[in-house]
């Protein structure tokens, strides 16, 4: 029975398709670090974006230079060359990991899960090291000879688990945290659906590894590329989506806040700011009371009711009014998504809205 011969694509799409792969990692990491330090916002998981960024542009510049005659240089480029070219794609396929796992511990409030997070972020630098060292020796330790990585099936295998079993636990942690947290609902979906984006890392890397299981090597570096690329552009994706956000929603609630002007003062949004401290900084979270009415009296009593709206706002201070009110309310939080340097969970945040509730509740009684 004859060989199989693979079909391969046209030398144009390739290129194609790893420059957009590389120009998107390159773009969004850069986006995502300048924001961040625009803001004073640099954390770990941007160290991690940097390190990812690095590898990327390392493995791109070699594999640019390729054609270049790389052969007719010294031994130790030569060395120097393939083994950037193998060990710089694990390197940015696992920084992005990183970097999406420390989002997540610091998410995750204090407890049990925010351990277990830390947990897995330690073992995924474990299983990199792991990989990085596998490939190494299949690619060969002696330095009179450039390496020739030839890697067998079984460590193909291996390394699809670990990509696959890292992505689901960075998919599956994020929406479990989600779903025990006290957020909005909005939000909450917001969020998901970001970190939702690991599944086309997943795809990627079964797709990388198929080719290689069937010794196509030229369809497998190409995968491997793309793989790199969408690691990289998910782990951008959960500060920049959130800042877009935010800046559309602010501009909504601008566009509200002077649409409302012109309304009747009972129907006027009653908003409440507080300041808690985390991490060493100010923190703010709005509260919005929203006015349900009131069943203390008949609807014509509520709606003749004299009072006018309250609005407070408290930096160390208590809240004040400018007369009672004794109309129901709901009690909404609503997050800054894009301040991930605050922690959602902290101590500090659900005893400001014990605290809130019950000056609330004093007030109604």
């Amino acid at each position: 029975m004859a060989p199989q011969v693979a079909i391969l694509p046209p030398f144009s799409v390739s290129i194609g398709c790893l420059v957009a792969a590389h120009g998107a990692a390159f773009i969004t990491t850069l986006l995502r670090l300048l924001y961040r330090f625009l803001v004073s916002r640099l954390w770990w998981d941007d160290f991690w974006a940097f390190i990812a960024l690095v590898a990327d542009t390392m493995v791109w510049a070699v594999y640019a230079s390729e054609p270049i005659r790389v052969l007719e240089r010294p031994l130790a480029f030569q060395i120097f060359w393939k083994m950037s070219m193998i060990e710089g794609g694990s390197m940015a396929v696992w920084a992005s990991r990183l970097s999406i796992g420390v989002t997540i511990v610091r998410l995750a409030p204090p407890g049990p899960f925010n351990r277990i997070c830390k947990g897995a972020v330690y073992l995924f630098g474990l299983l990199y090291i792991v990989v990085a060292v596998e490939k190494i020796f299949c690619a060969g330790v002696h330095f009179n000879q450039i390496p020739l990585c030839i890697v067998p099936k079984y460590t193909n295998i291996s390394v699809l688990i670990t990509d696959v079993v890292s992505d689901i636990w960075l998919l599956g942690a994020p929406a479990y945290m989600m779903m025990k947290m006290k957020v909005s609902r909005r939000h909450r979906r917001l969020i998901i659906a970001i970190f939702s984006c690991e599944i086309f890392v997943t795809f990627s890397s079964i797709i990388c590894a198929y080719f290689n299981l069937e010794e196509q090597p030229y369809l497998g570096g190409i995968a491997a590329h793309i793989q790199l690329g969408v690691s990289i552009v998910v782990c951008n994706l959960l500060v920049l989506v959130t800042y877009v956000y935010r800046i559309f929603t602010s501009s909504d609630e601008s566009s509200r806040s002077t649409s409302s002007s012109t309304e009747s003062p009972a129907g006027r949004e009653k908003t409440r700011t507080l300041h808690f401290i985390g991490f060493g900084r100010t923190r703010q979270l709005s509260l919005q009371l929203t006015d349900l009415g009131s069943s203390f009296g008949p609807p014509s009593d509520r709606s003749n009711s004299p009072n006018p709206p309250m609005t407070a706002t408290t930096s160390g201070q208590s809240p004040t009014s400018t007369a009672p009110d004794f109309q129901a309310t709901r009690l909404t939080t609503t997050f800054d998504l894009t301040d991930f340097s605050s922690h959602l969970g902290s101590q500090e945040h659900s005893q400001i809205l014990s605290a809130a509730e019950g000056n609330h509740s004093s007030r109604a009684s």
